[in-house]
């Protein structure tokens, strides 16, 4: 494609109309009153010829503060544009919006709105002030893909969120942003039809007309007013075409990420990065050293970090997964910043969105950093995965998409070792290296769940802890290795650990005590998802199988668990038809922890006891789902001590089996005591033998057989008398 740079004629300039959206939730307090006072320095002059306005579920005055719970973004761009439409306004228009969470927004819901917008032929400027690492940058850039439509300005100003800054630094920061805004508010006032398409970036969609000033592009000659309009040659305006269109490519990208590779977007930074080649190619050829002014000298900067992000995108090394609403944030900041230090956190950003392993990103400082960096970002991560879970309605909990992400960040981590190793046959020893980058790990995931508290541990959140916990377990092993470890077996070792990331946590039939799954976990993450203190008062909870096929055990059983525990503080239940119900009253419950919750509300705190769960089944009545409510409970934080009274050795032998295999596999502590009532073996003939399989005819002296299994069970309890420590330790008792 023949490229031609142009500026459209001038002509004079007038004052664009500011219209300044604030958000006014409460999370905006700490900054509210630094940017009122900066917005008043630099507008207040304007008087009622701007409209300002504060956002929450509704459309206040700018002030006073409103410190409400939540926003509307959408309903509060539909009074502006409404406003627009329907009373007296300029042409030229600058829209200003400042905020610093997700609030509601529907962008369908605005789009007929913008359509009549675009009828009126507004001049829009559209620009935002981020603040914190929560800023809606895909509302942000959508609202101004659709809005902006006149000559490029930076598009962002980005301010972090911290509790040390002083009331002065961000009132400078806030006065600095509203001081360029404001400049950017005199606008050229006249817009030119064209004969021939322009665009107004090398990425932007084509149109037929031009406000004054403006810089763009075309394929050929363009007449404006009937006349031809120059072609530049001026390298100064080449750079500035290459910075705008790099931002407006970043805007494309950010404002819809679950559609960058059907809308090709990475090749819109290719046509960039062409153009880009070319202007270099000419400052290569022309070896004259020329003195820049202040204001060529901040488009070189600009230039310069363009060509970082430009030649990253283009070339496809972008981890799609990664590329956060923040990151973006600090991308398009950073991109216009003419400062000659922007560079620095740019390339810090492409590190992180990086998938090259390319000989400095493998160096084991490097693979750290980078995986620091990542994980300081984790909560950023999940909320961009959850959403785009929502928008593909698959279901997925904040909690477990945090997990989620800092389990995958730690696998790219290994995976970017793995690569060092392969490319570095030759080492002998890298146990310094796995151990090194093993208490990083350690370190920044301690810090991840300092930051992020996880509000609910739902099922799919237990399974990825348990998975995060045995990646972290086989990577603490190495420390134990005596002898040299060389980069082959190193290989081996992580091939390991990415397995049990890979595979899953294997649904077992059996349940080990809730407090000994995590012990490869950081502190920080530990106490959030088990009770620190195991001497707790203990509550014991009975669940007895009342289904049919235990209809010849169920009442021994009932009478002597309350023979041995009458003087003991319990909760009885019955598990029949997969529901539960309480002994003394016949309402049926399909999830356990809603009796729980129940017995919550009457005082008995459970949550700060020890729950001590004995399972009275033969396990042939909708087992699976018995087994997922006890989960469940331990997904609720409870401090669960389980223990099962078998009917029959069927039963017992699958547990039994299951726990040897989570054990010897896994080397878990916290092996549940399971005690055996044997069922009679069938004699005689084999009409007899049906017969007494059929009523599931018990061992003789079954009384004495419960009497005695309960009476063990309230000792490893209750040990009211010294009791073997290793009694239960190795194996199951069978009587």
């Amino acid at each position: 494609m023949n490229i031609r740079i142009a500026r459209a004629p001038q002509s004079v300039k007038v004052q664009s109309y500011p219209i300044t959206l604030l958000d006014g939730t409460s999370s905006m307090n700490f900054e509210y009153n630094e940017i009122l006072k900066a917005h008043k320095k630099n507008f207040d002059d304007l008087g009622n010829k701007q409209l300002k306005i504060q956002f929450t579920e509704d459309v206040h005055d700018f002030e006073p503060f409103v410190a409400a719970g939540s926003g509307d973004i959408t309903k509060a761009f539909k009074y502006i544009l409404n406003k627009l439409l329907t009373e007296q306004f300029p042409q030229h228009v600058t829209i200003i919006f400042i905020s610093d969470g997700d609030e509601k927004f529907n962008l369908p819901e605005l789009k007929e709105l913008i359509e009549k917008i675009k009828e009126k032929n507004f001049l829009i400027q559209f620009v935002s002030i981020s603040i914190g690492k929560w800023f809606p940058n895909t509302i942000s850039n959508q609202l101004r893909l659709q809005l902006h439509n006149t000559d490029f300005i930076e598009p962002i100003y980005h301010h972090n969120k911290n509790p040390e800054r002083t009331e002065e630094e961000m009132f400078n920061f806030f006065d600095s942003a509203f001081k360029k805004i404001r400049d950017q508010t005199l606008v050229q006032q006249d817009l030119f039809q064209t004969d021939a398409e322009v665009k107004l970036t090398l990425v932007s969609n084509p149109q037929h007309h031009l406000p004054a000033g403006t810089l763009f592009v075309s394929e050929g000659e363009v007449i404006a007013n009937g006349q031809v309009i120059p072609a530049t040659n001026s390298l100064v305006d080449k750079k500035k075409m290459v910075s705008d269109s790099a931002q407006q490519a970043l805007i494309m990208f950010a404002s819809d990420p679950d559609k960058i590779v059907e809308e090709k977007i990475l090749e819109k930074f290719q046509i960039v990065k062409d153009f880009s080649d070319e202007i270099l190619k000419d400052v290569n050829q022309n070896n004259e050293i020329q003195q820049l002014t202040e204001q060529e000298q901040k488009l070189e900067i600009q230039f310069n970090n363009a060509l970082v992000i430009v030649n990253q995108f283009a070339e496809g090394d972008v981890d799609i997964d990664q590329c956060t609403p923040q990151t973006l944030t600090g991308l398009q900041a950073q991109l216009s910043n003419p400062n000659p230090d922007a560079i620095d956190s740019i390339k810090i950003i492409s590190q992180q969105l990086s998938v090259k392993d390319d000989a400095q990103n493998l160096q084991p400082e490097n693979i750290n950093l980078a995986q620091k960096k990542k994980l300081k970002n984790v909560g950023c991560f999940a909320r961009a995965q959850v959403k785009m879970k929502q928008v593909q309605q698959l279901q997925q909990t904040y909690e477990s998409a945090q997990i989620t992400m800092a389990k995958e960040i730690i696998i790219n981590g290994l995976k970017k070792y793995k690569s060092l190793f392969s490319q570095n046959q030759n080492q002998q020893d890298v146990r310094q290296i796995l151990n090194e980058y093993y208490k990083s790990t350690l370190i920044e995931l301690d810090s991840v769940f300092e930051r992020v508290q996880l509000a609910k541990v739902d099922e799919e959140s237990y399974d990825l802890l348990k998975e995060l916990n045995l990646m972290m377990k086989e990577i603490d092993q190495v420390k134990l290795i005596k002898k040299a470890l060389n980069s082959k077996d190193a290989i081996k070792i992580i091939d390991d650990v990415l397995a049990h990331a890979g595979i899953g946590i294997q649904q077992s039939m059996a349940i080990t005590d809730h407090n000994d799954e995590f012990d490869y976990l950081p502190e920080s993450l530990k106490s959030q998802i088990r009770p620190q203190n195991d001497d707790r008062e203990k509550v014991v909870v009975i669940i007895f199988d009342n289904n049919e096929s235990m209809r010849n055990e169920i009442d021994s059983a009932i009478e002597n668990f309350n023979t041995e525990f009458s003087q003991i503080q319990t909760i009885k239940l019955k598990w029949q038809n997969a529901q539960f119900s309480l002994f003394d009253n016949q309402q049926q419950y399909v999830n356990l922890v809603d009796i729980f919750r129940e017995f919550e509300e009457k005082n008995y705190k459970l949550n700060t006891k020890k729950i001590c769960i004995c399972l009275v089944t033969d396990g042939q009545n909708d087992y699976v789902k018995l087994h997922k409510q006890l989960k469940g409970l331990k997904a609720n934080r409870y401090l669960i001590q389980l223990s099962y009274i078998t009917i029959g050795s069927s039963f017992h032998f699958q547990i039994t089996n299951e726990l040897d295999k989570m054990m010897q596999n896994r080397n878990l502590k916290g092996r549940p005591l399971v005690l055996n009532v044997p069922r009679q073996k069938a004699v005689g003939n084999l009409k007899g033998q049906i017969s007494q399989l059929m009523n599931s005819t018990t061992a003789l002296n079954i009384n004495s057989h419960f009497a005695k299994r309960f009476q063990d069970l309230k000792n490893n309890l209750f040990a009211q008398v010294q009791v073997d420590k290793n009694q239960w330790n190795n194996k199951s008792q069978i009587y």
